[in-house]
């Protein structure tokens, strides 16, 4: 049986979670992140508590059981999120990565689906791209012809 999208009911994602309860999270997280976004000049730059407060807060071991997902979200807006520096406050004058905006943001969420671990060029052959709008030196693209020497050179070879 398939919903209307086209998704197994019974199926079960690599995370554990049938595509439905993945898409209640998702969701709900995707709700979360556009209100905090929408209200981030209300909240404070840098939190007002006191190192190791957010520590003191978490189970310092692992339960013998995971906790559930919405335990996990209470625990993220009711400790993580008071205890971070929002980088992404209009008023924080920091690094700004490429997921400050709706679309960086957007992108990594796409992007997370694949688990996509880039920590090599060959692992992301649509790197090209990026890495043009980047300036990237000619030299480490994976078009280049020089490309394969400096492969090479990368992995020590």
């Amino acid at each position: 049986m398939r919903d209307d999208r086209g998704f197994h009911l019974g199926a079960i994602t690599p995370g554990g979670y049938a595509p439905q309860e993945f898409r209640r999270y998702a969701h709900g997280a995707v709700d979360w992140i556009a209100n905090f976004l929408n209200g981030i000049d209300d909240l404070p730059i840098f939190p007002s508590i006191r190192p190791g407060v957010t520590v003191r807060a978490l189970p310092s071991e692992p339960g013998a059981e995971p906790e559930s997902m919405d335990a996990l979200l209470d625990d993220f807006r009711s400790i993580i999120v008071p205890g971070m520096n929002h980088w992404n406050h209009p008023s924080f004058c920091g690094y700004f990565a490429s997921s400050a905006s709706g679309p960086g943001i957007i992108g990594e969420l796409l992007v997370s689906a694949f688990n996509v671990n880039a920590m090599v060029l060959e692992a992301a052959p649509w790197f090209d791209c990026w890495q043009r709008a980047d300036s990237i030196v000619p030299e480490y693209l994976r078009s280049s012809e020089q490309s394969e020497s400096r492969r090479l050179m990368d992995y020590g070879i």
